[in-house]
Parts: C-alpha cells; structure tokens; sequence
C-alpha cells in the first residue's frame, strides 16, 4: 500500500503497519519530529522502519536547496533512536563507509 504524507499525517490506522520504508523523504521535511512520531504511532510493535537520508558530511557540492535540513551521521542516528530504540545502521558503500554519500537505518519499534 503506497502512503502519502498530508502535513506528515499518515492515512493508516494506529499500530496497523509491519514495515515503514522512507527513502530519501526526511531531509525534506522542516518537522522531522512529526514525521518520526506518525511512523511511530502507525507501526505495530516489533514493526520495522527503514530510513535513508544523504550525508550533509559526505557531500561534494553545494547544499541541496530542495533539503530543508541535512544531518550528518551522528544527528541522524541521534534522531532516530530518540523514536525507536533498536537501531541497525547500513550504507550504500560499505567498504568505504568513511565517505558514503547516502545512508540508511533500520529501527525497531520496540515500544
């Protein structure tokens, strides 16, 4: 079931969904907070989340002025597991995960 975010409120019933997949969305949104929250609220428990954000500290270029905000990775994953506790984190180059330009999170809904 494809979801769209109407001012970060999602069209699904509370602790109805298995899985939340979000690719490149956070860094758009101005109310991380909200967004995180509405994810929270509509996985059921032991749901899993996956997030994936670019690197404001792998960048090469200019700032996106598309990106309302971009976190390093310290932020993102400070951000993330203030909603959900068990955090996995992943990259798109794992082997050189010092210069990766795009990440990705994996959380558990643990509450």
């Amino acid at each position: 079931m494809l979801v769209m975010l109407n001012e970060c409120q999602l069209k699904v019933e509370s602790h109805s969904s298995d899985v939340i997949v979000s690719f490149e969305t956070i860094e758009h949104l101005v109310d991380k907070e909200a967004f995180l929250i509405e994810c929270k609220r509509v996985l059921r428990r032991g749901g899993k989340i996956v997030v994936s954000s670019p690197n404001r500290d792998g960048s090469t270029g200019e700032p996106n002025v598309q990106h309302a905000d971009e976190m390093n990775v310290d932020e993102f994953q400070t951000l993330i597991k203030s909603f959900f506790g068990n955090c996995r984190m992943y990259t798109q180059f794992p082997r050189r995960a010092s210069c990766f330009n795009v990440r990705c999170l994996s959380a558990e809904n643990c509450l």
